[in-house]
């Protein structure tokens, strides 16, 4: 609840994307990132911030679920903090699950422009 506070858009993770050049995604060959509710609100947060997203590792093999899927699907511990991160995700700006398909599909060494909806080989 420390890192949560009185709203997602205090916190440490927010402030820091605010305040970085690019958001760095790494991504787990045995964990698919985006079933964690919070994995899905930074990547929210990086493209309401127009950061370029950065894609390091792969994803775990046969990832295949669309970004909404995905989304739906995502889970947090703490049942208040998912009420409150689900609202986040409702309130994020248009094109965050087709970011999150397009940072599961990019190969590793790709950037994605989270405002541009495509990605190029870094």
């Amino acid at each position: 609840k420390a890192f949560l506070g009185m709203s997602p858009h205090q916190s440490p993770f927010s402030k820091a994307i605010d305040n970085c050049d690019e958001f760095l995604v790494v991504r787990n060959a045995n964990k698919n990132m985006y079933g964690r509710l919070w994995c899905v609100v930074e990547l929210a947060f990086a493209r309401a911030a127009k950061k370029q997203v950065q894609i390091a590792g792969n994803m775990p093999p046969r990832t295949t679920a669309s970004g909404s899927d995905l989304v739906a699907a995502a889970t947090c511990s703490d049942e208040d903090d998912a009420s409150i991160l689900r609202e986040v995700v409702r309130g994020s700006p248009a094109g965050l699950v087709t970011l999150i398909s397009e940072v599961v599909a990019a190969p590793s060494g790709s950037a994605l422009n989270s405002g541009a909806g495509s990605y190029s080989r870094a």
